[in-house]
């Protein structure tokens, strides 16, 4: 028989009985490309995760009572007892959870650790602010990756009355507070020095950035023995490393939020996509690199900004308000010198290099609608909320799911008099990157169901 011991909320160890029995199911596949002789080959590898004294990592007891079960190896598990000063049902003043976030918030604190899934403007923070509402008198490590969502974070939890928090970021360092919110960089130097590490619960915010089993946020969540562990997320990662790291360290998805759900609650609006035809440039067509496509066909390329910014106009001259969205620092500026000599049109672009105060002004601005259009960086491709925006234009492309979707996140949550997000996308036919590009985004709007009528 096996016999598996939690020894804390991080670790866990076979006690009795042979590692090797676990290790089909502690074990991903490892995928590289190596430069062959001609071209680069795919090579897989089965990377373990269970060491030879039998420890792996605690999130991983669900999978393994899973599997002792489902392949009939004979088990127990000895599992730890964790006891807190006080547990309550959710409780803020002034905030009424809708019926899916007290059922993420139930499910969370009952389950102590894993991931919530839930759509971009359903609620994530009001989901965390509920669950820490649960545990008055435990201490708190809240963690994100940018400035600005640790500003965001810290306005959010002070709204609702919070008054002991600590901030680790943007040149704060203050860890006395019952609650700390900080963004991963900080608190990774706060391990190198050793600092109180002494935390209730860990909760992550756009957990997805969990990517494998090294790095800051591995280095954090195996030094901080919390041993109430939960991750945020719209939407997961794709790649097996990266959901068995947040598996590991944190634990498996607990609850999930679907789209439809959320606009239901009223919480979220409903997104119309509208497409823009750009003209086919032949001089893009014979370049060989996706790096050179990129470059002339996306960054440089005046018939796109022409087009983005023709856009642009159109919407503002309907009273709407509009975020440009690009990935390279270059393509910002260019947009926006070409919206100043062309159209002769003044626009805010905020980047990484923007000071923090300067993007929180912008941001309050935007969504006040004193400022009417703004281009930025990735660094607002997550978390940051405009609930007034009517418009997000993706000026940079893309493939993947997930920045796609996040580019829709900034202007989803519902405000007042407002039904719908708009989002301008451009079809580009001049090369088969672009084209592969644009045929996934265009396949993912299909399955929101997001496809409707010129705006």
């Amino acid at each position: 028989m096996l016999v598996i011991k939690e020894l804390s909320p991080v670790y866990s160890q076979i006690v009795e009985g042979s590692y090797i029995k676990l290790k089909p199911c502690l074990s991903f596949n490892y995928e590289t490309w190596e430069q062959g002789k001609y071209c680069k080959k795919r090579k897989v590898r089965k990377i373990s995760l269970i060491s030879k004294g039998g420890v792996f990592l605690t999130g991983f007891l669900k999978r393994v009572e899973d599997y002792c079960i489902n392949n009939n190896v004979p088990f127990r598990i000895e599992r730890r007892n964790y006891s807190f000063k006080s547990v309550r049902a959710p409780d803020v003043p002034n905030l009424q959870f809708k019926p899916f976030q007290l059922e993420a918030i139930k499910k969370a604190v009952a389950s102590c650790r894993g991931v919530i899934v839930s759509p971009t403007g359903s609620g994530k923070t009001i989901m965390a602010i509920g669950i820490v509402s649960c545990f008055p008198e435990s201490r708190v490590l809240f963690l994100v990756h940018t400035l600005d969502l640790l500003n965001q974070t810290y306005k959010k939890f002070s709204q609702f009355g919070f008054d002991d928090i600590s901030l680790i970021g943007g040149g704060k360092f203050d860890i006395d507070n019952r609650i700390v919110i900080a963004t991963r960089q900080s608190f990774s130097k706060i391990i190198e020095l050793k600092e109180d590490l002494e935390f209730d619960i860990v909760i992550v915010d756009e957990v997805h950035h969990v990517s494998s089993f090294k790095g800051q946020y591995a280095d954090i969540l195996t030094a901080v023995t919390a041993p109430i562990r939960l991750g945020f997320t719209a939407t997961l990662p794709q790649k097996e490393e990266s959901l068995m790291a947040i598996e590991g360290l944190l634990g498996k998805v607990i609850y999930q939020v679907d789209w439809e759900r959320a606009i239901n609650s009223d919480i979220v609006v409903d997104v119309v996509v509208n497409l823009t035809k750009l003209p086919e440039d032949k001089l893009v067509r014979d370049l060989r690199s996706y790096r050179e496509v990129y470059r002339k066909g996306v960054v440089e390329r005046k018939s796109r900004h022409r087009a983005v910014l023709q856009r642009t106009l159109y919407h503002l001259e309907k009273g709407r308000t509009v975020l440009i969205l690009i990935t390279e620092i270059e393509h910002g500026y260019n947009l926006q010198k070409f919206a100043k000599e062309i159209y002769d049109l003044d626009i805010e672009f905020v980047h990484g290099a923007t000071p923090g105060d300067t993007r929180a002004e912008i941001q309050r601005l935007l969504d006040s609608r004193e400022v009417k259009s703004v281009i930025a960086s990735t660094i607002w491709n997550e978390g940051m909320d405009i609930p007034s925006l009517d418009v997000v234009v993706n000026a940079s492309g893309g493939k993947s799911e997930l920045p796609t979707l996040q580019k829709i996140g900034r202007g989803v949550r519902k405000a007042e008099g407002k039904d719908r997000l708009i989002l301008e996308d451009f079809f580009d036919p001049s090369h088969p990157y672009l084209i592969d590009h644009f045929g996934r985004r265009l396949s993912l709007y299909f399955e929101k169901g997001w496809m409707g009528v010129k705006v």
